[in-house]
Formats: C-alpha cells, sequence, structure tokens
C-alpha cells in the first residue's frame, strides 16, 4: 500500500495516484513510502488495480469493476484488449509507465451499447428576444473487466 505525501491528498492511501496527474507526479519526484499498517507483500495479488486511457479519459479500473467508456467499435459480447495502461498496481509493487507500462493489458468485456442521459444546453438573455434551446446524447459502450495482464 503506498502512502501519499503531496498536499493534495495528504497521507491517504493509493488515493492520490488517482487524483493527481501521473506525469505531474514523476516529473515533481514524488517519494512514496509503505504504510506501517501492511507489511510488504501483504496484499499481494488481492488489490490489483491499473489505469487505462481509451476515448481521451484516463479509468482506475480492477478485475470485475463495470464501467462506461467512449463508444469501442465491438459487438455486445465480444472480448476487447485495453493496450494503453498508464499504471499498473498490485499489492505493494506499482509500475508506472514512461507513458505507458510495456507488455501490460487490460481485459474486458462488451455488455452493451447505449446512450446517456440528455444534457440540455440552455443560452438565454433577457430582455433581447434570445433563448436558445439545445440538447446532446453521448453514445457509450459499457464494459466489464475481465482481467490485467503484466
Amino acid at each position: 500500500v503506498l502512502v501519499c505525501k503531496c498536499e493534495v491528498y495528504s497521507g491517504s492511501v493509493i488515493r492520490c495516484l488517482i487524483g493527481c496527474r501521473i506525469d505531474s507526479l514523476k516529473s515533481a519526484g514524488y517519494t512514496f513510502l509503505l504504510c506501517p499498517a501492511f507489511g510488504p507483500g501483504s496484499m499481494q495479488g488481492q488489490f490489483m488495480f491499473a489505469v487505462i486511457k481509451t476515448g481521451g479519459k484516463q479509468y482506475r479500473v480492477s478485475a470485475g469493476d463495470k464501467l462506461r467508456v467512449e463508444t469501442l467499435a465491438a459487438d455486445e459480447g465480444a472480448s476487447v484488449s485495453l493496450d494503453e495502461v498508464l499504471m499498473v498496481g498490485d499489492g505493494d509493487k506499482i509500475t508506472i509507465g514512461d507513458p505507458l507500462v510495456g507488455n501490460a493489458s487490460v481485459s474486458a468485456q462488451v455488455l452493451s451499447h447505449g446512450r446517456a442521459r440528455k444534457v440540455d444546453i440552455v443560452k438565454f438573455r433577457r430582455r433581447k428576444h434570445y433563448r436558445r434551446q439545445m440538447g446532446h446524447r453521448q453514445n457509450f459502450t459499457e464494459l466489464e473487466i475481465t482481467g490485467i495482464q503484466i
């Protein structure tokens, strides 16, 4: 388990690696210490996670997670491999890529495709006879993470 030493998430466990940008962590030279509550290797294999990049966004995932990402060109029920892995954590062992972790991938199964709730856009200027209404529904693909390979 890693303990953060930055000012934003001072002392919190692992949360900083997700809340802060990975590039800024590496360039700022932050150091991470093992949490004294857990001995070395105590969480090995029990809590494996990865930070992946897809659709221009970054997601922190672990096996069994379900998430909605930007539309992927895959059929429902198909298995997809996400190769843009920025970081992998396995217990007290953390691997940060530069910018990607070599030979790491996350496998997922496509559950469904859909459209998100409508976002209403309203532009209005009082006393000027100006009113515009628009809406937008974003397409998404729902994935279930089946495994993380290093």
